[in-house]
């Protein structure tokens, strides 16, 4: 959620907030809040891309096929 300061004497997440008081509200801000830090998009965990790797192996044979039959 983002971080706002309240310019007025507020009800903000079902309670009463003094003007300068700092609130975390996730709705649309009114005239009332001043963004002190905006909303952090979520870090995606390491080693996940965001498409497809280059030169990824093909996808391996099924099971119980006769991939390789025709090797001897």
């Amino acid at each position: 959620m983002a971080k706002y300061r309240t310019l007025t004497k507020s009800f903000i997440n079902n309670a009463i907030v003094e003007a300068g008081e700092l609130v975390e509200y996730d709705g649309k801000p009114g005239s009332n809040l001043e963004l002190v830090e905006a909303e952090k998009p979520e870090a995606k965990p390491k080693g996940e891309a965001k498409g497809k790797a280059k030169g990824a192996a093909p996808a391996a044979p099924e099971a119980g096929g006769d991939a390789g039959a025709d090797l001897v």
